[in-house]
């Protein structure tokens, strides 16, 4: 029976050890949750060290407008000092109506090992006026490979025909927007129409049910285009010609205005290593480069 006690004792040792040493090297913040008018933030998962501090920052939008921060409005400091330092992230976050959008941010430039550290967003852009919606009707698949209305372009690409192991019908294309203001994607919108009076609603807004699409919900003025992936509940084998299916494309693309808004500043204050175990981040963390 002692045998058994000291082999047990072991690695209690062990862990309380590197739990200690992890300590000395690491500064870890305790999670904090603050709410807002139109949003709340948590911060999970922050920890410093002398040459970083990092952590998860989670927005949800209670609102019924995009939210937009771009990685030069986020700033931190560390207890002590006035200098301030900008985040190393190169994406803007962008977060959708009723919705929640998680990603990793981090700050080089200081030893950030002090009892606190603050968290800056010095502004926010939210979308305020809907300008316009771009529709794209009768998308004939079999004839048609591009069709455009006014900034909006969207090209075919591929159609996912004769898959019998597949019993949804996919099709590929790309979005193009030569316009200057934001563009919000509402996918949901998307349906196919074939001659027989069925309508088919686009089911790839759902990354849960189709985990390889990573449709945004925006249009990113940093790339050329859009990729874009739909998936309708009809199988593949199953369109052809004789169908005439369409797509329509209504209330899929709305252009909004945009208005500044101030940011937050949150104070967070140091934690235990038992804490930052203990934390669970969103699952969906978004790593921004």
């Amino acid at each position: 029976m002692k045998i058994i006690n000291f082999f047990l004792i072991i690695p209690l040792l062990l862990l309380t050890a590197g739990l200690t040493e992890a300590q000395e090297d690491k500064t870890y913040y305790k999670d904090t949750l603050f709410e807002f008018v139109k949003f709340k933030v948590e911060i999970k998962k922050a920890v410093a060290t002398d040459k970083v501090f990092k952590c998860s920052l989670i927005i949800t939008n209670t609102s019924d407008q995009f939210i937009i921060i771009s990685p030069s409005a986020l700033f931190t400091k560390v207890s002590g000092s006035e200098t301030e330092y900008v985040c190393v992230n190169k994406k803007q976050l962008v977060v959708a109506p009723k919705f929640s959008k998680a990603l990793t941010i981090k700050f080089l430039g200081t030893d950030f090992r002090k009892p606190g550290v603050e968290l800056a967003v010095k502004e926010m852009e939210l979308t305020e006026k809907l300008e316009a919606v771009y529709e794209i009707n009768d998308f004939d698949i079999f004839k048609e490979t591009v069709k455009q209305n006014g900034p909006i372009t969207w090209t075919l690409t591929k159609a996912v025909l004769d898959d019998k192991n597949n019993p949804n019908f996919e099709i590929d294309g790309t979005v193009k927007y030569s316009g200057d203001k934001f563009l919000g994607i509402f996918y949901n919108n998307i349906t196919l129409k074939t001659k027989d009076g069925k309508v088919y609603i686009n089911e790839s807004k759902s990354s849960n049910m189709f985990s390889f699409v990573r449709n945004k919900y925006y249009y990113d003025k940093s790339k050329p285009f859009e990729k874009q992936i739909l998936i309708f509940p009809i199988p593949s084998q199953k369109v052809n010609m004789d169908l005439e299916p369409k797509l329509s494309f209504n209330g899929v693309f709305n252009e909004y205005s945009l208005v500044r808004i101030e940011g937050f500043r949150i104070k967070l204050t140091e934690g235990t290593l038992i804490d930052f175990l203990g934390s669970k981040a969103n699952k969906d963390i978004e790593e921004i480069e």
